[in-house]
């Protein structure tokens, strides 16, 4: 008798990845501002990726980076 392999049903949910216009929407800033938190290191490198050139942000993790208080962002 053979053993079948047995599947997942679903797939697990995928990380939802934003534009750099929809992280600054939802950080409350602009886009500028995003590109200078990344330049200086405010927001968590992990949180950017580089598809095909272009640049997406991890939702996890720029929730997380909230909820912790934005940290870095005090003098700004």
């Amino acid at each position: 008798m053979e053993k079948q392999l047995e599947l997942p049903l679903q797939h697990p949910q995928s990380e939802r990845l934003l534009n750099k216009a929809e992280l600054a929407s939802k950080l409350g800033v602009t886009q500028r501002t995003v590109d200078r938190w990344l330049r200086i290191g405010v927001l968590p490198r992990d949180c950017k990726l580089t598809i095909c050139g272009s640049s997406r942000f991890r939702e996890s993790l720029a929730d997380e980076w909230i909820r912790a208080g934005c940290p870095g962002t005090e003098d700004d």
